[in-house]
C-alpha cells in the first residue's frame, strides 16, 4: 500500500484520518526563493521582550515585499470536489508609511502550530504604543501573518526563523511537525471558533484544518449551502466572501457569511441560499477520505465523526492578549522537572520506618501456615 494512501487512527470515535494528496508537499516556487534578509534593529520577535529600538517602517526595509492581497485568479484544483479548496493570495508591497513592530502571535489556549508572525501597527517607537496597537490587516480584513510552519519550510524565511529559534518558539519538535504536514500556502489552520478566511463563492467546499491543542491538525471540509452540483458549468453564485464558523444558542454550528467582496446570481433557482452578510445557516461538514468508490450515503454518516473536533474548538476573544503567548518547555528541562515530581511523590507517600522497632507491624501479623505445622 502507498504510503500517501496510509490509514490512521484518529482520536476521535472510529473515525480515520487519511493521510490525502491534501497533505502532501506539493510544488512550491517560493520553496527554494533566496532569503529574506531581516533589518538590524530586529533581534527578537518575543512581545514581551519588545522595545522601543524595535520600532521601524515596514514598507522602507527588506521585508516590504511580504505583504500579501487575494489572488485575482483562482487555480484549479483537480481534488477539488474530493479535498475541498482554498482561495489564495499572491506578494504586494506593504502600503505606505507602515510602521510599528514586528512580533510572534500564538496564544496559550491553541495549538503551537498555528503560531505565526504578525505586524504590530505604532505611531511611535513606545512599549505603550506596541500594547495599545492594532495589528495590520490585509485588504480583506484579515490580519497579516506569517504563519510559523511557512518560515520553518521554505528557505526565504530562514532569517526570521532563526530568530523564532533563538526566542525559544521553534523547538526541534515543532520543525519536525511542520514539515511532515505539508501544508500549502495560504491553509486555513483553525485554532477557534469564529476565525474567519476568505473563499470563492462558486466552490463546493472550502477546506480548513483544525487544529487543537496537542493534536495533529485535521483536515475537513465545509459545504457551501448555496452551491449546486446541478448547474453546469458555472456556479449559480460567484463572487468572493469571508466566512466563519459559529456556535448558535441551541449548542448546534453554523456558517456564517461575515463579508461579501463581490457578489452575482448568475441563476436564479428556487429554494437556493444566496450569501449576504451576516447569514448563518447550518454546519455541514465532510470529512477527507482518499478513496473515491464511497457513496454519499456513508460519507453523511462520518459527518458526526468530523463533529467531534469542532465541538472542542474554544470561541476566539474579541479582544486577544498580546502578550499571551505559548512557551515550549525545553525536552532535558521536562525530564528532569518529571523526575522530580515522581520524587517528590515517592517522598509524600513512603512510610518512615520507626527507629526504635524497626518492623513493629510485623508482630500484629499472625503466624504464618508453616510455622503453626511446626
Amino acid at each position: 500500500m502507498r504510503p500517501s494512501a496510509r490509514r490512521q487512527f484518529y482520536n476521535f470515535g472510529t473515525y480515520y484520518r487519511y493521510i490525502t494528496p491534501v497533505q502532501q508537499r506539493r510544488k512550491d516556487p517560493e520553496r527554494n526563493r533566496h532569503p529574506v534578509p531581516v533589518p538590524d534593529n530586529i533581534q527578537t520577535l518575543d512581545p514581551h521582550q519588545i522595545t522601543p529600538k524595535h520600532w521601524f517602517d515596514i514598507s522602507q526595509s527588506s521585508l516590504r515585499n511580504l505583504y500579501r492581497t487575494l489572488a485575482s485568479k483562482v487555480l484549479p484544483d483537480p481534488h477539488g470536489r474530493q479535498f475541498g479548496e482554498q482561495l489564495g493570495t499572491q506578494n504586494a508591497t506593504f502600503p505606505p508609511n507602515t510602521r510599528g513592530f514586528l512580533y510572534f502571535h500564538s496564544p496559550k489556549a491553541w495549538n503551537p502550530i498555528t503560531g505565526s508572525i504578525r505586524f504590530r501597527l505604532a505611531d511611535e517607537p513606545t512599549r505603550r504604543a506596541f500594547l495599545d496597537g492594532t495589528d495590520l490587516l490585509m485588504p480583506h480584513g484579515i490580519p497579516w501573518s506569517l504563519p510559523l510552519w511557512e518560515l520553518i519550510v521554505h528557505k526565504w524565511g530562514q532569517s526570521l526563523f532563526t530568530i523564532l529559534l533563538h526566542d525559544g518558539f521553534a523547538p526541534p519538535s515543532m520543525q519536525v511537525a511542520c514539515k511532515s504536514h505539508g501544508f500549502s500556502r495560504d491553509s486555513v489552520l483553525m485554532p477557534a471558533l469564529g476565525m474567519p478566511w476568505a473563499t470563492d463563492f462558486k466552490f463546493e467546499h472550502s477546506r480548513v484544518y483544525v487544529c487543537l491543542p496537542g493534536m495533529h491538525p485535521l483536515p475537513l471540509m465545509i459545504s457551501h449551502p448555496w452551491f449546486n452540483r446541478d448547474v453546469r458549468p458555472v456556479s449559480a453564485v460567484t463572487g468572493r466572501g469571508m466566512l466563519s464558523i459559529v456556535q448558535l444558542p441551541d449548542t448546534t454550528y453554523g456558517l456564517r457569511v461575515d463579508r461579501v467582496f463581490q457578489m452575482k446570481q448568475e441563476l436564479s433557482i428556487s429554494r437556493t441560499v444566496v450569501p449576504q452578510e451576516g447569514l448563518i445557516t447550518p454546519l455541514r461538514v465532510r470529512a477527507l477520505v482518499k478513496s473515491t468508490k464511497i457513496g454519499e450515503a456513508k460519507l453523511r454518516k462520518l459527518e458526526n465523526y468530523a463533529f467531534s473536533p469542532i465541538r472542542n474548538l474554544q470561541w476566539m476573544p474579541a479582544h486577544q492578549d498580546i502578550l499571551d503567548v505559548y512557551s515550549h518547555e525545553d525536552a532535558a528541562r521536562a525530564k528532569e522537572r518529571q523526575a522530580e515530581e515522581r520524587e517528590k511523590e515517592q517522598r509524600h507517600y513512603m512510610v518512615r520506618p520507626s527507629t526504635k522497632d524497626p518492623l513493629p507491624y510485623l508482630r500484629d501479623l499472625p503466624p504464618h501456615r508453616d510455622q503453626l505445622r511446626a
